[in-house]
This record gives C-alpha cells, structure tokens and sequence, in this order.
C-alpha cells in the first residue's frame, strides 16, 4: 500500500488581504498538481484584489502594492487554477483556510466550486501526537525542510509536497493510509467495542435508527452518507453532555436507504412522528397544534386567535399566519411584537375592552405611547392592516408557488429514483421509476403537513433542488421532460 499511489493531490497556499474569506481576498496562489505520487503541473501567481493591502499583510509576506499593481485578478487566473484543482484533493496547512478563500472567489465569479481536502495540520497530529505544535514553520524545523520564501504561497506549497514524500517513505503504508484518511474526513473506525455496531451501515443517503436496551428508540437522524454521519457522533471533537450520554446508551442501529437527500427528510420526518425517539423530542409530532389565524373584527382591523387543532386544514392556509407548539409560545410572540411593532394589545385579544359602554377606551400601551390609536380609530385600518400584513410576511405560509401539481424527483442517478407529486405543500402521490417507466409506490392521504411543508420550502430554496421539478401530468403519472419550473 502507498497511500499517495492512485491519488490526485493538489497541494495549495494562498496569501489574503486578511484572515475572512467573506470580505478578503486572495492575492497569491500556489499549486502544484500531484498524480498518482508524480508531480505533474504547478502554478503560482501574484493577484490584484479589489482593495489595497494592508500594512501587516505586507509585513508579514513582504507582497507590496506596488507588486499587485499589474498581476491579474482572480477572474483572468481563474480557468487554469480550475483546471489544476479539477478532480483533485486539496492539500493545505489549515485546509479549512485555503480552500475556503479558493471557493468563495470562484463563487463571486459564479463558479460552482467544491472538493475534498486533506489538512497536513492534521496529518501532523496524527502521525506525530508526542509534539505540541504543528504550525508549517514547526514542521520545517521538526524534518529539516528547507523554504526559500516564507509565507509566498509556491514555496509554502512545495514544502507541504517535500513532507508529504517524506512522510511517504519514513512511515508504514497502514498507519499513513490511517492518518490520510483521517485527516481528510474519511476515518470509519468507531470506538473499541462499536465497530460491530457501525460495520454493515452503507455510504448512501437515508436514515439510522439508534435503539437503546429493550428495543427503546433512541434517536433518528438522517444523511446523505448514513456511515459517516453515525460515525461523526462517535468521533466529533465536540459532543455534548447529551450526545455523549445517547451514544453510551446505543446497543443496536438500524438504517433504511433512500434514492435521495429529500426522501431521506421526509422518512426522518415521518419516523420521528411514528417512534417518539427519546432524544428527538423538539421534532416529535405534538399532540395538539397552536395555530395563529387570521381574523378581521367588527371595525375592520385584523387580528389574530389562536386556536388548538389536531391538524392543519387546507381551508386554514390562507388565514394561517404563525404554528406554535403551546398556546404560551403564541401569546409571548404576539406580546413582543406588540412592544416591537407598536401593534395594539386589545385589538389583538391580550387586553381586556376599557369600561367605555362604546369599547373604544384607549389600550394600556397606547398611554405609555406604544400603539398608534388603532384602538380609538386614530389609525386607520387600512394602514394599521398593512403593517400587520408585513409584520407576519416572513412567518406565514407562503403561497404555492406553482399554478398546479408538481413532480419532484429525488434520484440515485438520471434514471432511477423516487418521484414526489406536490399540490399547494401537500404531498399528493410517490412514484418510484426506473428509466422512463414508473410504478405507483404510494397513495397518500391528502392533507398539510407542517413538517412537510419545512422540508419543502428549503427544498426549492436550493438552486439545485429546482433542477429535479417538472410539472405533473396526471396521464404518464410522472413528467420525465428536461424542463425546469420555478
């Protein structure tokens, strides 16, 4: 085994206006193409940012104004630091740094951009735990590499190559391949005594199913890689007193795979509802629903009420403004935005009418100045409705997008997945198909599912979700046409 053999690396170091990739920019690149353990191509560049530099970054690179002034910009470099990235792991001394600078210039160019990294921090670390520090000049001293320029992104760039060689011929093939694959996110060992638990679960989308002792469900997650997901609760840095003590309790997991990301939230959804897992409790379907409705009251203002329901009707979506778990949650979000939006606290139910035998005694908060008169009139309905309509716009419902059924495909590949027909947020049918035949899977009852419509509008929020909808044509029972609605 060499673990650099059958690989392709390219090695990167960037110089930066400064530390955030939102708002700095990169100003020098380094690269050097690695295939199959050969270096093949290698790049460098100075680029001309959008902003000047400032002193301590010149201080710390010895890159001046004056030597940007007539480098290109990320624009001009962009395809041939693409071709050399195209198919590649990225290698970096703090991977997380470089590549994300790389990935938010290619994104103001509107070049989708992503890859795997491997941080030779962390490969470090792992292969070298008895030293404390693993910065890259720590790791010249430490193995005698020489840097003709520090902190220019070529020569930082070759010395990860000269350690990466290094490494290759000074530490056993299993123990490098352990920490390669470590270090780049690919580590599938559980913990002493869980392997047996983690060992049949699959490198595909769907959901897992944590059980405690007597077949007590404890959890269910969803993913788009169900091992590396599992395997994340047992190995993140992170955990919480909660996480920590779920998987102590873990005796058995169960998965289901699924033909997509959304069919696996939508399983997720409906298992949580089905099983009540004990540490899913902020998911888990609520006896009763706290719907905040929409009402007009004698005078013409709008209000709202808050109802309990079993469910939500499909004749409540229009009126439907806010969901809730308890009837408190709802009455402390109207009390705030009372005080944030000077709305009027009798008109909306939270204040008792005044004496006044005509009821238009004025509310609490407009004597402390906090309600602009709707109460007595003074503002109008018209406006007063208005600002009630903009304070719920982001909260309510929206509106169905579409004017009809659609089709949404959630697929393992172009010709075999599960299709979703959706009316007006409610899941209507499920199909799954294989090339251009499909069979009815599923009938469903018709009716708004809260949870459903989440999953949904997150859905379509996704540029690359809106590539898999088409419109439903009842006839075939599933569009298979390469249009794009939306």
């Amino acid at each position: 085994m060499q673990p650099l053999k059958g690989r392709t690396f390219a090695i990167v170091d960037t110089e930066t206006t400064g530390t955030s990739p939102n708002y700095n920019q990169i100003i020098e690149i380094g690269v050097l193409r690695i295939e199959d353990g050969v270096l093949v191509d290698s790049y460098q560049t100075l680029v001309r940012p959008a902003r000047l530099l400032p002193d301590i970054i010149t201080s710390i690179t010895g890159i001046t104004n004056a030597d940007l002034e007539n480098a290109p910009t990320f624009d001009e470099v962009a395809l041939r630091v693409r071709e050399l990235l195209s198919g590649a792991t990225i290698v970096a001394h703090n991977a997380r740094f470089d590549y994300s600078f790389i990935k938010n210039e290619f994104r103001r160019l509107d070049m989708p951009f992503n890859a795997k990294t491997l941080c030779t921090v962390k490969l470090s670390r792992s292969l070298f735990p008895q030293y404390a520090h693993h910065s890259l000049d720590d790791v010249i001293s430490r193995h005698g590499f020489t840097c003709e320029s520090r902190h220019r992104a070529f020569d930082d760039a070759k010395v990860l190559w000269d350690f990466l060689q290094e490494l290759e011929n000074t530490i056993e093939p299993e123990l490098l391949e352990k920490a390669v694959k470590k270090a780049m996110g690919l580590v599938e060992d559980a913990p002493s005594g869980k392997q047996d638990l983690v060992a049949h679960l699959p490198h595909a989308p769907g959901v897992y199913i944590f059980y405690g002792k007597d077949k007590e469900v404890l959890y269910v997650g969803k993913s788009i890689d169900i091992k590396k997901r599992v395997l994340s609760h047992y190995t993140q840095d992170h955990t919480s007193a909660k996480e920590l003590r779920m998987m102590q309790e873990v005796v058995d997991i169960e998965y289901r795979e699924t033909t997509g990301e959304l069919s696996a939230l939508f399983l997720e959804s409906k298992l949580i509802k089905q099983m009540m897992p004990v540490y899913n409790r902020a998911l888990r379907k609520m006896k009763k629903l706290a719907l905040l409705l929409m009402y007009k009251d004698v005078a013409g203002y709008r209000t709202a009420r808050v109802e309990y329901r079993d469910q939500i009707e499909l004749e409540d979506l229009p009126n439907l403004l806010s969901v809730f778990r308890t009837e408190r949650q709802a009455k402390e979000f109207l009390e705030g935005i009372v005080r944030e939006h000077q709305l009027c606290p009798k008109i909306l139910g939270l204040e008792k009418a005044g004496s006044s035998k005509k009821g238009n005694s004025a509310c609490f908060q407009y004597q402390l100045e906090n309600c602009k008169g709707a109460c007595l009139g003074k503002e109008k309905s018209a406006f007063y409705n208005a600002r009630f309509t903009d304070i719920f716009r982001k909260r309510k419902i929206k509106t169905w997008p579409y004017k009809g059924a659609i089709v949404i495909k959630d697929e393992v590949d172009e010709y075999d997945g599960t299709a979703y027909v959706v009316d007006n947020w409610c899941l209507v049918k499920t199909f799954s198909y294989s090339g251009t035949e499909s069979s009815e899977h599923e009938e469903v009852a018709v009716e708004f599912d809260y949870d459903a419509y989440k999953i949904l509008v997150r859905y379509f929020l996704k540029n690359e979700g809106r590539k898999h909808i088409s419109l439903y044509n009842p006839a075939t029972r599933v569009s298979f046409e390469d249009r794009v609605i939306g």
